[in-house]
């Protein structure tokens, strides 16, 4: 079946993004782990702002994790999410920049130096994170205001969307994989687990040091139409929602 999600940043990066995430496979090649890491193609990488899942089942549109979660039957509004989306940007979202000191705010309990970059062992996800800020008197704002989650907890409201994580206020970007791991041996894959924490430091330094400000706007957000939750581009169809013809009936029919 075909499914639905809002996203941004797919296909061409913006230059410095590009080079960040370049910069991030390299460390990771340059180690032991190179044996095991698929980096995907650049263009699919992306950052989800909400998933639009439909429940299966349903002839309606029932946005899967509102209606498992509220018991409610109501439809998804599409009207009401381009409405409430294009309201909400354009988003500014720093990527690095975070020494292990900060800590005006934390990210599932973590500071945002460690969150910044992560090689989820468990999940087989290597990850890149960043987060919204607004400038107030010349200083970038990340913690009086948790702008995505707004956004998130504002669809959730009024559209009948919700997030797949409560109070989440990242922008969530997978870079990669790790797998291969049928041939290894148990001493072997210890040996490659443990490569991950001196990885994740030395990506961590580097992005500390490396700060760079992304632009999420309406003409590099995404309807995306998908069959494999990675997005390739193979299988993977997406619909600017600055384009007049992406409507709510449209996104309706995409499922």
């Amino acid at each position: 079946m075909k499914q639905v999600t809002l996203i941004a940043l797919y296909g061409d990066k913006p230059k410095d993004l590009e080079l960040v995430i370049k910069k991030c496979w390299d460390l990771i090649q340059q180690s032991k782990l190179h044996k095991i890491f698929k980096p995907y193609d650049i263009r699919q990488i992306h950052g989800t702002l909400i998933g639009l899942e439909k429940r299966m089942g349903f002839s309606a549109p029932l946005n899967a994790n509102y209606s498992r979660n509220h018991g409610n039957m109501a439809a998804m509004d599409f009207d009401c999410l381009l409405r409430s989306v294009k309201a909400n940007l354009p988003i500014q979202v720093r990527i690095g920049g975070f020494s292990h000191l900060y800590s005006e705010f934390k990210s599932k309990n973590s500071l945002p130096y460690i969150r910044s970059f992560q090689i989820q062992w468990e999940n087989k996800k290597v990850v890149l994170i960043g987060w919204p800020y607004h400038r107030e008197e010349g200083k970038d704002d990340f913690a009086s205001r948790k702008i995505l989650w707004d956004l998130r907890s504002g669809l959730e409201r009024q559209c009948y969307i919700q997030h797949k994580y409560p109070n989440d206020n990242d922008l969530f970007m997978v870079i990669g994989e790790i797998a291969g791991f049928e041939n290894r041996s148990d001493e072997e894959l210890e040996e490659l687990e443990a490569q991950c924490g001196r990885v994740e430091g030395a990506v961590r330094e580097f992005l500390s040091r490396t700060p760079i400000e992304i632009t999420i706007g309406e003409e590099n957000t995404f309807v995306a139409q998908y069959v494999e939750e990675t997005l390739p581009l193979s299988s993977t169809n997406v619909y600017c929602i600055q384009d007049r013809s992406v409507t709510g009936d449209f996104i309706s029919g995409l499922y």
